[in-house]
């Protein structure tokens, strides 16, 4: 390379040759009068080390197009699935939509609602993050396996939680909400509960021997109320305490629609031992005492509560509501009434309910006929 000016001039033109023949980097121009950017950048240089390399940045470069980051494709997992694992699963495909929801003085409004993602597959399982800023959900893609992701509710942005080649599903804010409870798949297909961090990292296990949990809540910072399902189709409600490991069965021949009851001590859950209709009960967690609430519709397998202590449930693509204190008697039937009809607004039928903290947003999980 040749000395001095002559060297810039040399450099600069076997980089305009190499742009030319198409070696140029995404976003940078040639630099015009090569003759004249090697003079500058000749004379200059002695004394302005740094202004050189921003002005000759300055003078042949544009600024580059920003790639927008995307996650995987929205019908395909961020991680592979095991083969064992995803063939135990049958197509459930089910779409999550948000609603604005009021609720005050008796009455409740339900609003438009609107897609919240456009992953396919199992997208399930929502539960608001406690500053009501997000909503943690599951996705299995068809003939995948599950992970946890976060949607933004404020700027609509998704990210994976999780993201392994084993499974985790219906994640629930801890009581202390530093991390995430969920169900963990491993790789011998036993079902336990597990404590996450917000990163996705485990932390621990919790009740370490129940191996085939099905769905679980919340009912204090360190009581789990439990739904164990057996391979005989036998299911069972459990309490556990996460501080001492005891679990105790409280109730057979019960629902996975487990839900903490607003301002008390308590959990309601599903009777199905009977041959009617599923019945919501009442557990009073700290005396284990069991007592009917009210006959559900038929069809209904969950419940959302409100702050008012009255009831939520769907049927088709109707959502009802009534107050389990209305009932005149055990046998009475609830006084079921219409809130609204989301006819022509959803893409199939009401699966699930879930209503935000702040009983400001609905969550309506909607199960589709045909994978799409």
């Amino acid at each position: 390379m040749p000395d001095g000016e002559a060297g810039w001039t040399w450099l600069l033109s076997v980089l305009d040759a190499r742009f030319a023949a198409g070696a140029r980097p995404p976003g940078l121009s040639q630099c015009g009068n090569t003759r004249a950017a090697a003079l500058i950048l000749h004379r200059m240089l002695a004394r302005y080390t740094a202004p050189v390399l921003v002005l000759f940045s300055a003078a042949c470069h544009r600024e580059a197009p920003a790639v927008p980051v995307t996650g995987p494709p929205p019908d395909r997992a961020c991680a592979p699935a095991l083969p064992l694992l995803a063939s135990q699963h049958t197509p459930n495909v089910t779409r999550i939509y948000l609603a604005p929801l009021t609720a005050s003085a008796g009455s409740v409004q339900i609003g438009a609602p609107a897609l919240m993602t456009a992953k396919r597959g199992f997208v399930n399982q929502p539960a608001f993050a406690p500053d009501g800023g997000g909503l943690y959900f599951t996705w299995r893609p068809v003939g995948s396996q599950a992970d946890i992701w976060f949607h933004d509710l404020r700027s609509g942005a998704e990210r994976p939680v999780t993201c392994t080649s084993e499974e985790e599903y219906a994640a629930s804010p801890t009581p202390d909400r530093t991390g995430l409870s969920v169900i963990r798949v491993g790789t011998d297909l036993s079902r336990t509960l597990a404590v996450i961090g917000l990163d996705g990292a485990l932390r621990h296990t919790l009740l370490p021997d129940l191996t085939v949990v099905g769905a679980y809540r919340w009912a204090d910072d360190h009581t789990l109320a439990v739904f164990v399902s057996g391979a005989d189709g036998t299911s069972r409600l459990v309490v556990g305490d996460t501080a001492t490991g005891r679990v105790d069965t409280v109730a057979e021949q019960v629902g996975a629609a487990l839900a903490a009851i607003p301002g008390s001590h308590a959990i309601s859950y599903l009777d199905n031992s009977g041959e009617s209709r599923a019945q919501l009960m009442r557990l009073e967690i700290a005396s284990r005492a069991t007592a009917k609430l009210l006959e559900l519709p038929e069809g209904v397998d969950h419940v959302a509560w409100l702050a008012d202590g009255s009831v939520l449930v769907a049927s088709g693509t109707r959502i009802l509501r009534a107050m389990p204190a209305a009932a005149t008697s055990p046998s009475a039937p609830a006084a079921w009434q219409e809130v609204a009809d989301l006819a022509g607004k959803l893409e199939g039928s009401i699966a699930r309910l879930v209503v935000s903290d702040d009983q400001r947003r609905l969550a309506i999980v909607v199960r589709v006929d045909a994978p799409s």
